[in-house]
């Protein structure tokens, strides 16, 4: 994603709550997003997915049929995907086995709920300013979970020295703290 103004960037929000949507809508017209499609399912997320361009998909974990991360883990691993690589930002209770699933499923930046403008703001930033680099191995296709680089690290490096290869970093990595 090459879009530095969060006032062209258009995205989608998804959430079956009427007043979850009404919230998050004014938190991203708050930090300047001015093109937002509503969702208020799975199905209609698909639909707008398939007939427009979208720059970011924002989700809410409660969003009912499918869950929210199971629908990202589909959106970047099923065949007929209308958007694998798109960013998504998906909001939720900050516990580590939401987190690790979202990460695992290829979300691109969690938000805590409560959110906030300055939050949602830096997850922008993130995204546009930082983009990792995508993954397409067998156990894992989403963004990079590496945030950074770790300039002294002795274990094996398993991703090409562009950073696109092969990413199996998880918690049954040697040396990583699983705490």
């Amino acid at each position: 994603m090459t879009i530095h103004d969060p006032a062209k960037l258009k995205v989608l929000l998804v959430d079956d709550s009427g007043e979850r949507r009404r919230i998050m809508r004014t938190v991203l017209s708050t930090v300047g997003v001015r093109d937002i499609v509503i969702a208020g399912t799975i199905e209609e997320a698909l639909t707008s997915l398939g007939r427009q361009r979208i720059d970011l998909l924002v989700i809410d974990q409660e969003v009912a049929q499918r869950g929210a991360i199971a629908f990202v883990r589909e959106l970047r691993r099923g065949w007929d995907s209308p958007a694998p690589e798109l960013p998504v930002i998906l909001t939720a209770a900050a516990d580590r086995e939401t987190i690790l699933a979202a990460r695992d499923a290829g979300v691109t930046e969690f938000l805590a709920k409560p959110t906030s403008p300055s939050a949602l703001k830096s997850r922008l930033d993130e995204i546009v300013g930082r983009p990792r680099p995508f993954i397409r191995e067998a156990g894992y296709i989403g963004p990079c979970r590496r945030r950074r680089r770790l300039e002294n690290w002795a274990g094996v490096e398993r991703r090409d020295k562009d950073g696109s290869g092969g990413d199996s970093f998880d918690d049954a990595t040697p040396g990583r703290d699983s705490g």
